[in-house]
């Protein structure tokens, strides 16, 4: 229900009970970022992972999939 909040809570409250200590991570992303990885796809030195690939006729399988936590790779929906 929160998002992204609600895991940061978490971790936070967490971090006492645990082996390890759990920290929100950020991350600022910026045009040259952007343009290398664009220059590694393109150079084929950076390929995404599909897992899945489901038609949109399926979409609503492709998200529950994704939801679920057990997808590995991403998951694609093919609009024909």
């Amino acid at each position: 229900m929160l998002g992204s909040v609600g895991r940061i809570i978490k971790a936070w409250m967490l971090s006492p009970f645990v082996g390890y200590k759990l920290r929100p991570f950020l991350s600022m992303t910026t045009t040259a970022d952007l343009t290398a990885l664009a220059g590694m796809t393109r150079d084929g030195a950076l390929r995404p992972i599909v897992g899945a690939t489901y038609p949109l006729a399926e979409a609503g399988a492709a998200i529950a999939h994704a939801g679920s936590g057990h997808a590995r790779g991403k998951v694609v929906v093919v609009v024909d």
